[in-house]
């Protein structure tokens, strides 16, 4: 059974209601009729009151067909206007709808287009990210290289004069001393000579290598920068690099008895020097050494401190009798432990201060 829409439920309710509209005066002027005929009082005053039964049904009726009229057109314009209405939000409704569809839509794109280019941004930010991470890994590395080219020798690995210039520049207890030695081997441009300069570097590498083995605590091996000409050709600096780069400073906590001990100490280990030469060369090579032994005041600086060593070292390299030089006021007052050092150094390397009544003192062999 098919349902009714909703303008024929309209219809069909208006007719009832004209319907009930009409049925009330009807039933008022059947009232009045019966009452007239019935009620002989009723129908005395209708008769003094000179007013018709009639009439007043019919102003009834008329009354009754004016009020059906007027809420048949009253019933019909709320229709429209209903019908208006519906119509009206049901095409705002869809607009609004379709607005938001749309809207959306374009609120999804936007955010889908927003999200892509979040997502591409942070892929390139990552992939920044970790190339600048390699830079700085790299930039660090490159530092690290330079800071060890800066204050390390490159060819034994120890430190430089950079290194030592640093040392000497930093505080100390006043009561603290210091010696400093300037060593310089003996014979070594004859290894650059007869076999080859990469020989000598490997000569210097493992001498240096077993001098930082020996060492005791405090006690600094530094490889000598030697002076190049910034005008020479790379191929004549590293030459001079290597023929000239045999001199090695030592800096140790103590007087300059104690850096007498250590080179004593050394000389004694002339047979291992010996022993590494012939591994290396194949031939025998006898170790040997001059040397210069000064005292470092508190606040010396670098430049004054290798100038006064290197004073020393020229001594001992023009001497004939004594391969190692200190200055004489040095070793005066030494300290009952340390007289031994002294001692054994004039007899291991010579007096510096006394030309001896035979023939020259000869060490290095």
């Amino acid at each position: 059974m098919a349902v009714p829409s909703r303008t024929e439920r309209g219809r069909i309710s208006l007719i009832v209601a004209n319907i009930k509209l009409l049925l009330a005066p009807l039933a008022v002027v059947l009232a009045l009729v019966l009452a007239y005929a019935a009620v002989p009082s009723f129908a005395a005053w209708f008769t003094a009151s000179r007013i018709s039964p009639l009439a007043v049904s019919t102003l009834c009726l008329v009354v009754a067909v004016t009020a059906i009229v007027v809420a048949t057109w009253v019933k019909d314009a709320w229709s429209k206007t209903q019908e208006s209405l519906e119509a009206t939000w049901g095409a705002t409704r869809a607009s609004l709808e379709d607005t938001w569809t749309a809207t959306r839509a374009s609120l999804e794109a936007a955010w889908s287009a927003r999200l892509e280019a979040l997502e591409e941004l942070a892929a390139k930010s990552a992939d920044e990210l970790e190339a600048t991470k390699a830079k700085n890994l790299h930039l660090e590395s490159t530092m690290a290289d330079l800071r060890i080219a800066a204050f390390y020798d490159v060819l034994t690995g120890v430190p430089n004069s950079r290194y030592l210039q640093r040392l000497l520049s930093e505080p100390r207890p006043s009561k603290e001393e210091r010696c400093l030695i300037l060593l310089d081997l003996e014979n070594f441009g004859e290894i650059n000579k007869k076999y080859n300069h990469w020989k000598g570097d490997q000569y210097l590498s493992k001498f240096a290598l077993m001098l930082l083995q020996e060492s005791r605590r405090n006690e600094y091996v530094i490889k000598r920068r030697p002076k190049l000409n910034d005008v020479d050709s790379v191929e004549i600096q590293t030459f001079r690099r290597n023929a000239g780069g045999d001199e090695f400073y030592l800096l140790l906590n103590g007087t300059v008895a104690d850096g007498l001990g250590y080179l004593s100490r050394m000389w004694r280990r002339k047979a291992d020097f010996n022993e590494m030469a012939l591994q290396l060369l194949g031939k025998e090579h006898k170790f040997g050494f001059r040397a210069g032994v000064v005292s470092i005041g508190h606040d010396e600086s670098y430049e004054t401190a290798a100038e006064k060593v290197a004073g020393a070292l020229a001594i001992a390299a023009e001497s004939s009798h004594a391969f190692v030089y200190w200055p004489p006021d040095a070793t005066r007052h030494v300290e009952d432990r340390k007289k031994k050092y002294v001692v054994d150094a004039i007899n291991d390397f010579g007096d510096p201060f006394h030309e001896p009544s035979i023939e020259s003192h000869t060490w290095t062999g």
